[in-house]
């Protein structure tokens, strides 16, 4: 069947390459900004195992603000791909600068937020000790850039919903890259031996100097890039003012994402917690920094489907808008088989490579015996991870983000709790209660470490995760969503 989408970079191009077109870009771009976050974690560890476990706690607020940026920009990609998918190119401009607007307004509330309370919010993330203050360091910086970030997410998205996601790669590459020279500079830390001829020795500090500095430069990037126009969609000065109908428009499409990122984040504080339970009883204090690599690591089996994922919520978005949602679902099952593929062959790799890929980014021995067995115990969720996150992607593509709330909702509330507890055998300190029990399944029978169990119980949460998002999608209610 030939193209439906008559407006903007994907028009006349075929379904296949469509996704395929869409999909690389992003892939590329996770991969560079996974790449980077494990540059932090080997400049950390680096300089010490608390500046690691500091990192740690800075990378998990990080994804908290990611979840976030992309909870608002799921709003962003579905209304302007729709209005472009209809031809509106007027309106599909108007809704970009107004999720500018928004983003800078959210990022400026939460930086103030998080610049003030960066020490308690360490200590309730599980930096202990020297780790408290180093933790404050590396995040103080970050929350300053923090309207420089969402102004730069909110900027791609709008690019993604246009169907151009190279000029996405494109600056996200060039911030990756300043990111990464910018915080060795910085920072003085020695990678791979080798002494760092900087002047500068400012450790964790420059780490987060460095990462708030390429927001910026990527928020520039991005504001002159749609200023001189994407495909028919352009930012205008005289649109920047509120626009509160434009602006609720945005909101309530965002808020079901904003939940869903804040129980999803929750749940890995939850397993911050429970690694950092399991080192207080066997005395490894750097267990928090363990738990920073194997996410790092992790990352890649989310990557193709994210980018899969990204490729369906845009083109089921402008098929809709072009009233043509039977194309949307193809364009849904297409992305599914692609995202199938490239997350067996990503997980393939990761279980034969997993230590010596651990032993180039860390020289702490106990990271590289623990990292690579909890992610040889996560990967093999890979597949069916890649089904569940292009249907979640492509119903809130649809606009359909009550549907996709209330199908992971009770996965991050009750199924991965219920599952890591279980499989990792900890036991959770109670307070004047005591403690609760744990059965210690898995370690009795299987022989599992807890670490090891922890990673397992998620992997067992993300491979059941698409049974609910199935039934939601055959239910075809995102075919009459309206935005």
């Amino acid at each position: 069947m030939g193209p439906s989408i008559q407006r903007g970079r994907l028009a006349g191009v075929r379904p296949w390459p469509a996704v395929l077109q869409l999909a690389w870009p992003v892939m590329l771009e996770l991969v560079m900004n996974t790449l980077v976050g494990l540059v932090d974690a080997t400049f950390a560890a680096s300089i010490s195992l608390e500046a690691t476990d500091a990192v740690a706690v800075g990378a998990l607020a990080h994804w908290l603000l990611t979840l976030v940026g992309m909870a608002v920009g799921a709003g962003v990609t579905a209304t302007v791909s729709r209005a472009i998918g209809a031809g509106r190119l007027a309106a599909a401009s108007a809704v970009v600068a107004q999720a500018i607007v928004l983003g800078a307004l959210i990022g400026g509330a939460l930086g103030l937020f998080g610049a003030i309370g960066a020490g308690p919010i360490s200590r309730v993330f599980g930096a202990q000790g020297d780790a408290v203050s180093l933790a404050t360091s590396y995040l103080v910086p970050m929350c300053i850039g923090l309207p420089a970030f969402l102004v730069l997410f909110q900027g791609v998205a709008c690019l993604r919903a246009t169907g151009d996601t190279l000029r996405a790669f494109q600056v996200n590459l060039g911030v990756n890259i300043l990111n990464a020279l910018v915080s060795y500079v910085l920072s003085g830390a020695d990678v791979l031996g080798l002494p760092n001829p900087s002047p500068l020795k400012l450790g964790v500090l420059g780490i987060g100097m460095g990462t708030a500095l390429a927001w910026s430069a990527g928020a520039v990037c991005i504001l002159i890039m749609l200023g001189r126009g994407v495909h028919g969609v352009r930012l205008r000065r005289r649109r920047l003012r509120i626009d509160r109908s434009i602006i609720a428009r945005l909101a309530f499409a965002a808020w079901p994402g904003a939940v869903i990122a804040f129980v999803n984040w929750s749940s890995h504080l939850m397993l911050m917690r429970f690694a950092g339970w399991i080192g207080e009883r066997s005395g490894d204090e750097g267990l928090l920094g363990t738990q920073l690599l194997t996410f790092r690591l992790s990352a890649f089996v989310f990557m193709p489907t994210i980018a899969v994922g990204t490729a369906a919520a845009t083109l089921v978005g402008q098929h809709l808008g072009a009233r043509n949602p039977e194309e949307s679902q193809r364009a849904m099952y297409r992305a599914c088989v692609i995202g199938i593929a490239a997350s067996t062959v990503i997980c393939g790799a990761l279980l034969a490579f997993a230590v010596p890929i651990v032993e180039l980014l860390s020289d702490q021995p106990e990271h590289v015996h623990l990292v690579s067995k909890a992610v040889r115990a996560y990967v093999w969720c890979g597949p069916p991870l890649a089904i569940g996150m292009v249907l979640v992607s492509s119903l809130r593509g649809a606009g359909d983000v009550v549907g996709a709330m209330r199908t992971q909702l009770w996965t991050y509330l009750l199924n991965r709790p219920l599952l890591c507890w279980l499989c990792s055998g900890v036991t959770i300190p109670l307070g004047p209660l005591g403690e609760l029990p744990n059965p210690g399944l898995m370690q009795h029978w299987c022989g599992i470490d807890p670490f090891t169990g922890l990673w397992l119980g998620l992997a067992l949460d993300d491979a059941t995760r698409i049974v609910p998002i199935w039934f939601r999608w055959r239910t075809g209610r995102w075919r009459r969503t309206r935005l």
